[in-house]
Protein backbone atom coordinates (compact mmCIF):
# COMPACT_ATOMS: atom_id res chain seq x y z
CA UNK A 1 0.00 0.00 0.00
CA UNK A 2 1.56 2.97 -1.11
CA UNK A 3 0.27 6.27 -0.20
CA UNK A 4 0.75 9.31 -1.99
CA UNK A 5 2.08 12.28 -0.22
CA UNK A 6 -1.19 14.14 -0.42
CA UNK A 7 -3.06 11.17 1.07
CA UNK A 8 -0.45 10.88 3.80
CA UNK A 9 -0.77 14.55 4.56
CA UNK A 10 -4.57 14.24 4.58
CA UNK A 11 -4.33 11.20 6.87
CA UNK A 12 -2.03 13.06 9.25
CA UNK A 13 -4.36 16.09 9.24
CA UNK A 14 -7.37 13.85 10.04
CA UNK A 15 -5.46 12.15 12.85
CA UNK A 16 -4.33 15.53 14.20
CA UNK A 17 -7.95 16.75 14.14
CA UNK A 18 -9.06 13.59 15.97
CA UNK A 19 -6.34 14.08 18.57
CA UNK A 20 -7.24 17.77 18.85
CA UNK A 21 -10.97 16.98 19.30
CA UNK A 22 -10.18 14.27 21.88
CA UNK A 23 -7.89 16.67 23.70
CA UNK A 24 -10.59 19.34 23.57
CA UNK A 25 -13.19 16.98 25.12
CA UNK A 26 -10.71 15.72 27.65
CA UNK A 27 -9.93 19.31 28.58
CA UNK A 28 -13.66 20.05 28.97
CA UNK A 29 -14.00 16.91 31.15
CA UNK A 30 -10.99 17.99 33.18
CA UNK A 31 -12.46 21.49 33.60
CA UNK A 32 -15.80 19.99 34.71
CA UNK A 33 -14.02 17.62 37.09
CA UNK A 34 -12.00 20.51 38.48
CA UNK A 35 -15.18 22.57 38.96
CA UNK A 36 -16.87 19.61 40.68
CA UNK A 37 -13.78 19.14 42.81
CA UNK A 38 -13.90 22.81 43.84
CA UNK A 39 -17.61 22.52 44.63
CA UNK A 40 -16.98 19.39 46.69
CA UNK A 41 -14.08 21.12 48.43
CA UNK A 42 -16.36 24.10 49.27
CA UNK A 43 -19.05 21.72 50.59
CA UNK A 44 -16.44 19.83 52.62
CA UNK A 45 -15.28 23.15 54.08
CA UNK A 46 -18.88 24.06 54.97
CA UNK A 47 -19.38 20.64 56.55
CA UNK A 48 -16.12 21.01 58.47
CA UNK A 49 -17.25 24.42 59.79
CA UNK A 50 -20.66 22.96 60.67
CA UNK A 51 -18.99 20.04 62.46
CA UNK A 52 -16.76 22.47 64.38
CA UNK A 53 -19.84 24.49 65.34
CA UNK A 54 -21.60 21.32 66.51
CA UNK A 55 -18.50 20.26 68.43
CA UNK A 56 -18.32 23.69 70.11
CA UNK A 57 -22.03 23.47 71.00
CA UNK A 58 -21.51 19.95 72.33
CA UNK A 59 -18.58 21.18 74.43
CA UNK A 60 -20.72 24.03 75.77
CA UNK A 61 -23.54 21.57 76.51
CA UNK A 62 -21.13 19.30 78.32
CA UNK A 63 -19.83 22.21 80.41
CA UNK A 64 -23.39 23.30 81.16
CA UNK A 65 -24.26 19.72 82.04
CA UNK A 66 -21.31 19.54 84.42
CA UNK A 67 -22.31 22.88 85.96
CA UNK A 68 -25.90 21.62 86.28
CA UNK A 69 -24.64 18.41 87.90
CA UNK A 70 -22.51 20.45 90.31
CA UNK A 71 -25.47 22.68 91.17
CA UNK A 72 -27.72 19.63 91.56
CA UNK A 73 -25.17 18.02 93.88
CA UNK A 74 -24.94 21.26 95.86
CA UNK A 75 -28.73 21.44 96.10
CA UNK A 76 -28.87 17.78 97.10
CA UNK A 77 -26.26 18.33 99.83
CA UNK A 78 -28.07 21.47 100.99
CA UNK A 79 -31.38 19.58 101.14
CA UNK A 80 -29.71 16.76 103.08
CA UNK A 81 -28.20 19.27 105.52
CA UNK A 82 -31.55 21.02 105.94
CA UNK A 83 -33.26 17.66 106.49
CA UNK A 84 -30.65 16.77 109.13
CA UNK A 85 -31.12 20.17 110.79
CA UNK A 86 -34.90 19.69 110.75
CA UNK A 87 -34.51 16.26 112.31
CA UNK A 88 -32.25 17.71 115.01
CA UNK A 89 -34.74 20.52 115.62
CA UNK A 90 -37.56 17.98 115.86
CA UNK A 91 -35.57 15.89 118.35
CA UNK A 92 -34.80 19.04 120.38
CA UNK A 93 -38.48 19.95 120.21
CA UNK A 94 -39.43 16.53 121.58
CA UNK A 95 -36.79 16.89 124.29
CA UNK A 96 -38.05 20.37 125.18
CA UNK A 97 -41.63 19.11 125.22
CA UNK A 98 -40.63 16.22 127.46
CA UNK A 99 -38.67 18.62 129.67
CA UNK A 100 -41.63 21.02 129.81
CA UNK A 101 -43.89 18.09 130.70
CA UNK A 102 -41.51 17.06 133.46
CA UNK A 103 -41.32 20.66 134.71
CA UNK A 104 -45.11 20.82 134.69
CA UNK A 105 -45.34 17.58 136.66
CA UNK A 106 -42.72 18.88 139.14
CA UNK A 107 -44.69 22.12 139.49
CA UNK A 108 -47.88 20.13 140.12
CA UNK A 109 -46.16 18.08 142.82
CA UNK A 110 -44.71 21.23 144.39
CA UNK A 111 -48.14 22.86 144.31
CA UNK A 112 -49.68 19.77 145.88
CA UNK A 113 -46.91 19.70 148.51
CA UNK A 114 -47.40 23.43 149.17
CA UNK A 115 -51.17 22.92 149.47
CA UNK A 116 -50.59 19.99 151.81
CA UNK A 117 -48.14 22.08 153.81
CA UNK A 118 -50.63 24.95 153.96
CA UNK A 119 -53.34 22.53 155.04
CA UNK A 120 -51.03 21.04 157.67
CA UNK A 121 -50.03 24.51 158.87
CA UNK A 122 -53.67 25.50 159.01
CA UNK A 123 -54.53 22.32 160.92
CA UNK A 124 -51.60 22.92 163.27
CA UNK A 125 -52.68 26.51 163.80
CA UNK A 126 -56.21 25.33 164.57
CA UNK A 127 -54.83 22.68 166.90
CA UNK A 128 -52.59 25.28 168.57
CA UNK A 129 -55.59 27.56 168.98
CA UNK A 130 -57.59 24.68 170.46
CA UNK A 131 -54.76 23.81 172.81
CA UNK A 132 -54.35 27.45 173.83
CA UNK A 133 -58.04 27.81 174.28
CA UNK A 134 -58.10 24.61 176.36
CA UNK A 135 -55.19 25.80 178.43
CA UNK A 136 -56.84 29.11 179.12
CA UNK A 137 -60.00 27.33 180.18
CA UNK A 138 -58.05 25.11 182.47
CA UNK A 139 -56.31 28.14 183.90
CA UNK A 140 -59.63 29.83 184.52
CA UNK A 141 -61.00 26.71 185.99
CA UNK A 142 -58.00 26.27 188.24
CA UNK A 143 -57.99 29.78 189.41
Amino acid sequence: MTMTVSKLVQFLIDKAEEIFIRAKYRRKDADKSEARGQELEAKASELRELAQTHRAEADKSEVLGQQFDAKANTQHNLARTQREMATEAEVRGHELKANAGAQYEIAKVRRDVAQDAEKTVSELENKAIEIETERQREKKNNS
